[in-house]
């Protein structure tokens, strides 16, 4: 995959040595080191399934330190149901619900009550929405999000939906944490990939980010 940053800073390709972790979700007991902080958690060998009802979150963080400049890159389908939220969560403290700081960058797909898909800063704002549509139970779709040099981006399935300046982005350098979650749905999510940007090569300038991905 190609990730089209800014147009100030190139292309961006993600490359196996740039890779720092690889999760694949297939076993009945969490990886080791995730915790739960809300929502319930089911582990199987066919995916991680979170699920919730009504007004709030099931949230599940990884307990692993991340870099700055990064791209998450998960897999996940709605269970039979369900249309909505197959979210994550980088750059984050680690909590959005407890006492700790709870700052983190959110990666929405088919969120908001409409379906549309964006980037939300929890809790301080800015939000960043695009028009999606509801996700189908059972297709496998892929997100990448992230951060690099300031600039904070989101891609779905091969196609660059945003990338807009990181206003957080010098209050949250010690935030090192990334998360799964979903909203007033039940979502399966079976793996979950993470690069270091900065081992990435850069291919040069970056195409117009209307004209989606490269």
């Amino acid at each position: 995959m190609n990730l089209s940053l800014d147009l100030a800073r190139g292309a961006t390709r993600l490359t196996p040595d740039a890779l720092v972790y690889d999760q694949r979700f297939d076993s009945t007991t969490l990886p080791q080191g995730w915790h739960i902080e809300s929502g319930r958690w089911t582990p199987t060998v066919d995916g991680l399934v979170g699920s919730i009802e009504g007004d709030s979150a099931a949230v599940i963080w990884s307990g692993d330190s991340f870099p700055d400049d990064l791209a998450m890159v998960f897999e996940a389908s709605a269970m039979p149901g369900h249309d909505n939220d197959a979210n994550g969560f980088f750059r984050a403290s680690g909590s959005i619900y407890g006492d700790r700081p709870r700052d983190a960058w959110i990666v929405g797909t088919a969120g908001w009550y409409v379906h549309d898909h964006g980037l939300e800063h929890h809790p301080a704002g800015p939000t960043w929405r695009v028009p999606g549509g509801p996700l189908e139970p059972g297709q496998t779709v892929k997100v990448a999000a992230g951060h690099r040099d300031g600039v904070v981006f989101l891609w779905k399935d091969g196609e660059l939906l945003l990338e807009r300046e990181d206003p957080h982005a010098s209050s949250a350098v010690a935030h090192d944490r990334l998360g799964l979650g979903t909203w007033d749905s039940a979502v399966r999510f079976t793996r979950l990939s993470v690069y270091d940007l900065s081992l990435c090569p850069a291919l040069g300038p970056a195409p117009d980010p209307d004209r989606g991905s490269p």
